[in-house]
């Protein structure tokens, strides 16, 4: 925390050169318990450049590296495909669809989402509604250099209709 002349504080919540801050990193992009998927990795760089890590820091290095070498971030899971969508570095035409509808559905009818097991029910509700209004982060240049990272292909001439089902 630094204290300016005039009184005011300004609080930075991460000192980027600290080593508490180097042990997160580490510990992010190098998951210990098992082998790196993609999954985490592509979740996790997108984190940590949201959080203002430089992208020539030696572990985003090694992050990057990992996921160019393993064909870019095609093969996240689906719900990696959905936050990356909401961030806007992955389009809404690769999410495998979400309906919000189902839920003015009645209660009878057995696939009614209310039905779902309670994890389920309470991940699926605000899934669809953001499906539904295609919520989507402004462009910037963080936006754009994360797309590039994740998907080394252009952007806008990549066919996520094909990588669906991936």
């Amino acid at each position: 925390m630094k204290v300016k002349e005039d009184g005011d504080c300004n609080i930075s919540f991460f000192d980027y050169d600290s080593f508490f801050f180097q042990i997160i990193i580490t510990i992010i992009i190098r998951h210990t318990a098992g082998k790196s998927t993609m999954f985490g990795t592509s979740l996790n760089y997108c984190v940590l450049r949201i959080l203002g890590v430089d992208k020539d820091h030696s572990n985003m290095v090694r992050a990057r590296a990992f996921i160019q070498k393993n064909g870019g971030s095609v093969g996240v899971p689906q719900w990696g495909k959905f936050w990356l969508a909401i961030l806007n570095v992955y389009s809404w035409e690769g999410i495998h669809p979400i309906p919000p509808e189902l839920w003015i559905m009645p209660d009878w009818v057995t696939f009614h989402p209310g039905r779902y097991w309670c994890h389920c029910r309470q991940v699926y509700l605000p899934m669809s509604y953001c499906y539904g209004y295609r919520f989507a982060a402004k462009e910037s240049p963080l936006i754009l250099s994360l797309r590039e990272v994740l998907f080394y292909y252009y952007y806008f001439f990549f066919s996520f209709l094909k990588i669906k089902l991936n």
